[in-house]
Formats: structure tokens, C-alpha cells, sequence
């Protein structure tokens, strides 16, 4: 009797090996908005392993917000081993008001038609059955979008952290106004930031106060595949910064070696802008400035590439002031994700910073609570 049941769990097994073996392996490289037991039970005839090298289909999801304030999915369709030859790459763009379920049944319905060009070459052509739903004809100004692709955020945040010796309020705001299109990128932006901490000891009260603002604008327009070129002026007040009002206008031009069709792949950009600079600044600074203006020049270097094996994102940047003393500033930062195993990733992110160019610092010089507390910015030639 043992014999005849281990018999029948032995077939049961193979026969679910079999069906297992038939099927269409695909790694699904989807770190967020997708839903992987959804997405398997909808499509029978794919096994998502976790394993990339042994997938015959390697499929890269990557997001952005469209100009329109929903979701902009990019689906690249990578063949491995007898398809190495089948690649393909789909957009689907979704809504900012759809839920979850229609991103997810859009997402099955892409998938579906990317993955076609691989079932009609293997032997699970035999079980697909092609079916054609016309979803009929739509008014002409259905995809007209009533705002013209503007979209408004805002966000505020409060804290308030009371202990008997100690209080620390946090008020904060954010207002975001962005247009884009395939022929112009507008974006603006409006913050406030408001910190205080209140210290109590031996009968006595320290108070902190952080206080920043800021106002950015861009304007960018496409000219070709490669090239666009643009401007932007930015507002800062910050008492960490010595800066009382702070703003500037740089026109920009940047270079892509790569198109931008294929920025969910990889960009290679170069970035270069100049202009001018007013500061006023809260306290008189080491070089005896109360205000001032300059000119100055910014070249950036900036590539990313999502593959198979991970991300990186590397980028250079470079600032020159048209001051005396040869005042500058050289930054390096990289975010680097690895895929080592399956189920295993390696993400580390690395920054430095080497700044001569720090000509807001006070020239009264700062106290031990503002070095303790960092409510003042301090020399510093790199970080």
C-alpha cells in the first residue's frame, strides 16, 4: 500500500514538473508597482522564477510620472538563451486617478502582447488563441487633457516633540506647479521649512532657530532627439547659510549621447550653464561682503543605464565662481544596485564633495551651541 502511494506521488510530481518544464520562464525585474501573484496567476503559461540567468525572457519595468501627473510604465522585453535574438520594448501610460486594479490589468494586458513574439515560436503557440476586442470609436476629445498637462502638489508637514527639558517644533511646506510635454519641461517649486528647539538646564532656556525658503523655476525645450536647452532661476533664504535672499539666473544647454526615446535605458548627459549670482547675506562674511553679486559656470556629467544586472547612476558636477581666490567646487556621487543572487541585491550610494567656494560664512564666527547644534554652516574643504 505504501509502495502504490508513493507511486502515485512520484507521477503526480513528474506530471507537475512536466507542466512546470512547459511553460514560458520569465524574470520579472520590477522593483515597485507590480504585482508579481497577480501578474502570475493571469498569465498560465509563464513561470516567474527568481533567477534571471535561467529566464528565456528577462522583462525591465521602470516608472516615471507622466506630465500629466499619472504613470508612465516601461516595459523592456530582453530574450535569453533561444531568444536572444527577440527583443522589444512597450509603453504603457496609466492615469493619475487609476487604482491599483486597473494599473495591474493594464499591466497583465502589456505584458500579454510583449510576451507573444516569444509563445508563437515555442510549442505553447498550440494552446493561444488570438481574440480581437475593438473597444469601439471615442469621442475626438476624450485624451484631451482639461488641465493641458499642468499638474499642482502640495504638501505640509507639523511635529511637535515636548519633553521637560527640551521642545522641538517642525513646521514644513511644499508646493510643486509642472508642465511636461514632448516639447517643453516647466517646473516650479515653492518650500518653507521653520525649526526650533528649545533647551532647558539649570533653570536656564536655549533657544534654536532654523529657518529656510526657497523658490525654483526651469524651463527646458526639446530642440532635436539629442539636444534641448533651457534656463532657470532659483530663490533661497536660509539662516544655516548666512543667506538673508539669494537668487540667480542661468541659462543652460544639454547634450544627450543617447536619445531620449531611450532614457528608461540608459542617458549619457552633459549639462553645462552660466550666469549670475546676488547674495545678501544675514551677517557680514569673512571677506567683508554684506551683499554681492558674481558671475559663475556650472558643466555636469550625468549617466545612467538599467540592465540586467542592476542600475548605476553616476554623476560629476562642477561649479566655478568668477571670483578671486579660485573659489570652486567638484562633486562626485554614484548609486550603484547589483544583482549578486537571486533574491540578493547589493545597493550602495557614495557622495563627496570638495568646496572652496564657501563665501557666505560669517565673519563674527560661531558659538559652541551653534557647532553642537549645527544651526550655522562651518568651513569645511570637502564632505
Amino acid at each position: 500500500m505504501n509502495n502504490l502511494l508513493l507511486s502515485i506521488l512520484l507521477i503526480l510530481s513528474a506530471l507537475a514538473q512536466a507542466q512546470t518544464n512547459s511553460k514560458l520562464s520569465v524574470f520579472l525585474d520590477c522593483n515597485r508597482g507590480c504585482d508579481h501573484d497577480y501578474i502570475q496567476t493571469e498569465i498560465p503559461y509563464i513561470n516567474l522564477i527568481r533567477e534571471p540567468k535561467e529566464a528565456k525572457a528577462h522583462i525591465i519595468v521602470s516608472q516615471n510620472e507622466t506630465g500629466a501627473g499619472g504613470a508612465r510604465y516601461s516595459f523592456r522585453f530582453i530574450g535569453q538563451k533561444e531568444f536572444s535574438s527577440v527583443n522589444d520594448s512597450l509603453i504603457l501610460n496609466m492615469k493619475q486617478d487609476a487604482s491599483e486594479d486597473e494599473k495591474r490589468i493594464a499591466q497583465v494586458d502589456i505584458l500579454n502582447t510583449g510576451l507573444l513574439t516569444y509563445i508563437k515560436h515555442s510549442t505553447l503557440a498550440e494552446n493561444i488563441t488570438i481574440q480581437y476586442k475593438p473597444k469601439g470609436i471615442k469621442p475626438v476629445n476624450q485624451n484631451i487633457d482639461p488641465w493641458s498637462f499642468w499638474v499642482y502638489k502640495i504638501r505640509a508637514n507639523a511635529r511637535l516633540n515636548v519633553e521637560e527639558t527640551y521642545k522641538n517644533e517642525n513646521l514644513s511646506m511644499r508646493l510643486t506647479v509642472n508642465r511636461i510635454t514632448d516639447a517643453i519641461k516647466i517646473e516650479s517649486s515653492l518650500g518653507l521649512n521653520h525649526n526650533k528647539s528649545v533647551f532647558t538646564y539649570d533653570g536656564e532656556t536655549f533657544p534654536n532657530t532654523r529657518d529656510a525658503s526657497y523658490v525654483n523655476l526651469l524651463v527646458v525645450k526639446s530642440i532635436n532627439q539629442h539636444i534641448s536647452a533651457g534656463a532657470r532661476t532659483n530663490y533661497n533664504h536660509g539662516t544655516f547659510s548666512n543667506l538673508n535672499h539669494s537668487i540667480n539666473l542661468l541659462p543652460a544647454i544639454e547634450y544627450n549621447v543617447f536619445p531620449y526615446a531611450e532614457a528608461n535605458e540608459h542617458q549619457l548627459r552633459f549639462l553645462y550653464d552660466i550666469g549670475s549670482q546676488y547674495n545678501n547675506y544675514i551677517d557680514t562674511t569673512i571677506f567683508f561682503k554684506s551683499a554681492e553679486n558674481y558671475f559663475y559656470q556650472e558643466l555636469s556629467i550625468n549617466y545612467e543605464s538599467i540592465q540586467k544586472w542592476g542600475s548605476i547612476d553616476l554623476g560629476i558636477n562642477t561649479k566655478d565662481l568668477f571670483l578671486k581666490g579660485n573659489k570652486f567646487d567638484v562633486n562626485f556621487d554614484i548609486d550603484l544596485d547589483i544583482r549578486i543572487v537571486k533574491g540578493l541585491n547589493l545597493n550602495t550610494w557614495f557622495n563627496f564633495n570638495i568646496d572652496r567656494s564657501q563665501i557666505e560664512l560669517p565673519g563674527v564666527g560661531v558659538n559652541y551651541e551653534d557647532i553642537l547644534l549645527r544651526q550655522k554652516e562651518l568651513a569645511s574643504n570637502y564632505s
